[in-house]
């Protein structure tokens, strides 16, 4: 009886608690992205920390019981960032998704936006940003041989951290510069120098190579354009540091092949044969006989200007955030001695981005770099007159048995000899290049509605430079030329203020038809300026340029300061159908400064289409194909890259357009520029 009384009381404490313990809530909602408004098939609804779960229909809508009113549920769809949600309580439950940040591999930078690879229409290229870190270089530009097809990447001067030539697709003008337009962090950069950026702070590299592609970017996309887009802050809540540190060395492994002493003897004797008694008389005085240097020891000038160097690269970065606010900051350092004595490169990069959404609707973005570079040392490649590889290699690689007085060979009388002593020349020539590289953006994306996106934004780059130039007694100028010890310092400043303004409209229809247009505007203010010093005649070298007033035939100091201004409009239009047929239409037009009026404006339209077949059932059923793709393009891109006033007949006087009449001296003019009045925007 006690067992039964047990057992009802039992089922009467069961039965009052059911509702509570074991009645499910229905949920249900639409899954939708953010940015078209179009519904998700197939997405997957869970409740956080359980297998249970579902997916969405057709038409993006999902129906889960869940056992908690305070359950989490966590949606989620390939391409597009994972959402958490709180139900508290409610029973409907709806989610926008936002497109994820799809992977390198997947997506590259074409103008004022991304489009994943399978939908290109132009011809663009790119490298990963953690290939280009891994490479042992000091600056990005190194690690590009050979990894973009139709990049020339080649090296005017072996000077350590000096930029290298880069040529996209061959050069396109004969008089002007074929270097590309470089776009980094949205900011526009013509003269653009590799060691003011770290290559650990590349996320991506993206080469538009074709018209079509970097017609969007007008008169300064001829040559091609290069977006580098830097590494921003976490948003999943953690915190990343990372410590990247190397040390290696470098050596010039071979010599170019010179004359043993025995040789160098022998053909000595036999010029000064030929040239008479007297000169083969004061051979045999020297030299004696080549048989008595058949076993001497040679002197390697190659070995004597170079070493074995050292290059090491540190850099720590912290990246960290959340959904709402990201930050990212790093700081590089990188030295590199040369392989020739007293030259080497030096830098630090100091690179900070943030993000910070202020609401659903508006995010505002940061960037500022900081960049400190240091160069020193001779070009290696001289010019026309002297060299310092050229000296090494035709300096005598013995002295004669009896001092001739002439180190190497060298006669300082002989004004007609531009050679000197290469290792004292690098050993006393001080030259070096200071620079001060700062570049900030700050932009502002408001999301009008889930299809139309307005961003707006500021950039600013300025470039300091100092150039010291110090030739000391021991070099050819300080001995044999006729500026004596002598030395030049050059201030430069590069600046450039501008905004771009860009509204997107992105949306997709019916899962069939997609399309994406863009207009925009941009403007542009650049400046330059220059101011030169330089005194001969020093009476010592000890300070070097520190103390030029020491000089006694001072130069006329001179000075010099340019600004051209750019006015662009353009708008882009990408129609896809099926993700099959794929259409894209670019038109800009760009106003400069550079050019007078009525040659002012330059227009630039571009087209491209393509055709994916792999996505056409009689080429996937062949079964030969991972991928298939065919395009055609035609665009027109400008060059602008002329004087700012090489449109203008110019008028200048110098130290040197004087003239005497009537016993007094005048100061003259003359024509400084001869212009063409026809002169117009180079187009290719």
């Amino acid at each position: 009886m006690e067992k039964i009384r047990i057992f009802l009381l039992l089922i009467i404490v069961l039965m009052g608690s059911s509702p509570g313990a074991f009645a499910q809530i229905k949920v249900s909602g639409t899954v939708t992205s953010k940015d078209s408004g179009e519904t998700i098939p197939g997405a997957n609804v869970v409740v956080k920390g359980t297998t249970k779960g579902t997916i969405t229909g057709m038409d993006g809508k999902y129906n889960l019981s869940v056992s908690e009113g305070n359950a989490v549920l966590e949606c989620s769809f390939i391409g597009f960032q994972s959402v958490e949600l709180s139900l508290n309580g409610r029973t409907e439950m709806n989610f926008a998704l936002e497109p994820d940040v799809v992977a390198l591999d997947e997506v590259v930078a074409v103008g004022y936006s991304t489009v994943s690879k399978r939908d290109l229409t132009g011809s663009v290229g790119q490298v990963k940003g953690d290939v280009l870190a891994k490479s042992p270089v000091t600056n990005y530009d190194q690690a590009l041989a050979g990894r973009v097809a139709g990049v020339q990447v080649s090296a005017a001067d072996g000077t350590p951290g000096e930029g290298l030539n880069i040529v996209i697709r061959g050069g396109n003008s004969i008089t002007g510069d074929n270097s590309p337009l470089y776009v980094v962090d949205g900011i526009p950069i013509e003269s653009f120098d590799p060691g003011s950026i770290s290559s650990h702070d590349i996320e991506s590299f993206d080469v538009l190579k074709d018209a079509s592609a970097s017609a969007i970017y007008g008169s300064r996309g001829a040559n091609g354009v290069i977006i580098i887009t830097t590494k921003k802050g976490k948003d999943d809540g953690t915190t990343e540091i990372s410590l990247n540190s190397s040390v290696g060395t470098q050596w010039v492994d071979n010599r170019m092949d010179v004359m043993s002493p025995y040789d160098y003897v022998k053909y000595l004797q036999e010029v000064q044969t030929y040239r008479g008694d007297s000169y083969l008389e004061s051979f045999n005085t020297y030299w004696i006989s080549p048989e008595e240097y058949k076993d001497a020891k040679p002197i390697n000038w190659q070995d004597n200007i170079m070493r074995t160097a050292v290059i090491q690269n540190h850099n720590l970065s912290i990246s960290g955030g959340s959904k709402k606010s990201s930050i990212y900051l790093s700081v590089d350092y990188t030295d590199q001695a040369g392989t020739l004595i007293n030259t080497g490169y030096k830098k630090i990069n100091n690179n900070l981005k943030f993000s910070h959404r202020i609401n659903d609707k508006a995010e505002l973005a940061g960037y500022l770099n900081y960049s400190y570079i240091y160069r020193n040392g001779l070009d290696v490649s001289g010019n026309n007159r002297l060299s310092i590889i050229r000296d090494a290699i035709t300096f005598r690689p013995v002295r004669p048995l009896v001092d001739d007085g002439k180190e190497g060979g060298l006669d300082l009388e002989d004004p007609n000899d531009l050679r000197f002593d290469p290792v004292k020349t690098l050993s006393n020539t001080d030259r070096y290049r200071r620079q001060d590289v700062v570049r900030g953006n700050l932009s502002l994306t408001y999301n009008i509605t889930n299809a139309l996106k307005l961003k707006l934004s500021g950039n600013y780059n300025v470039d300091n430079r100092k150039e010291s130039l110090f030739f000391k007694k021991d070099t050819y100028e300080g001995t044999k030329g006729i500026d004596g010890i002598n030395g030049t310092l050059t201030d430069r400043r590069y600046q450039t203020l501008s905004t771009s303004n860009t509204l997107i409209y992105k949306k997709k229809f019916n899962q069939v038809h997609s399309l994406t247009a863009l207009v925009g505007t941009e403007a542009q203010v650049s400046s330059h300026d220059n101011f030169v010093a330089k005194n001969k005649k020093m009476p010592t070298d000890a300070f070097g340029t520190d103390k030029l007033e020491l000089g006694t035939e001072p130069d006329l100091p001179t000075s010099f300061a340019s600004e051209n201004k750019l006015v662009s409009y353009f708008g882009s239009v990408n129609y896809g159908y099926k993700d099959r047929y794929l259409l894209t239409v670019n038109y800009r037009a760009d106003g400069s400064s550079k050019f007078a009026k009525g040659n002012q404006w330059g227009y630039f339209p571009s087209a491209a289409f393509a055709w994916r077949l792999i996505e056409e059932d009689f080429i996937s059923k062949l079964d030969l194909f991972s991928n298939l793709k065919v395009r055609v393009g035609y665009g027109i891109t400008g060059n602008n890259r002329i004087g700012d006033f090489a449109a203008f007949s110019l008028i200048n006087y110098d130290e040197y357009s004087g003239y005497s009449f009537g016993g007094k001296y005048g100061l003259g003019t003359y024509y400084y520029n001869l212009a063409s009045a026809d002169l117009k925007w180079e187009t290719t």
